[in-house]
Order: structure tokens, then sequence, then C-alpha cells
């Protein structure tokens, strides 16, 4: 499989479930975009959190951008970590 033919849900998976295995928390709200929720739109897809560090991940396909609100989280976190396919190895190997 290339980067390009890596949707953003496997890359979703493949990072909650390296993160799971490494001993990370995780959390991501499936389907924001209908979800009921208070405060800013454009939240970080995945919070991961082990031992005292917390990591925010916006994840995107190789050519995605982010929305106006995400790039507004982004100036607000400024270690907002955007993941792209081609960066699945380096962002696992990162986890261990």
């Amino acid at each position: 499989m290339t980067a390009l033919t890596i949707t953003e849900d496997d890359l979703l998976l493949a990072i909650v479930e390296a993160a799971a295995l490494l001993g990370w928390r995780v959390h991501h709200d499936r389907r924001s975009d209908l979800a009921r929720q208070q405060g800013h739109a454009g939240f970080p897809d995945v919070v991961l959190a082990r031992r005292g560090v917390v990591r925010f991940m916006e994840l995107k396909s190789e050519r995605g951008q982010l929305s106006t609100e995400q790039f507004a989280w982004a100036l607000t976190l400024p270690a907002l970590e955007v993941v792209r396919p081609a960066d699945l190895d380096s962002v696992i190997e990162s986890l261990r």
C-alpha cells in the first residue's frame, strides 16, 4: 500500500491500534461533525496520553488541508501534529 492509497480511516485505525498496544490512552470522537459538542469546532482527531505526555493529532490524506477551525486549533496547540499516510511509520516509531 502506498501513502496515496491509505485513507484517513486506515490511518486512524493504524495509529489507534498501535498506540493502544504501546500503552497510550486514546481518545477519538467518531463523526465529530455530527456529534453534539460544546466548545470550538475543529478539535484534533486523536488525543493520546501516556506517562504525563499528551499528543494531539489531526489526520489528513496526503493532499488534505486543514479547515479554518482546525487551523485555529493548530495555532492554539503549537504541538498539534498533522499526520499524513507518509508519516505513519515514523509516528508509530515515535509512540514506542
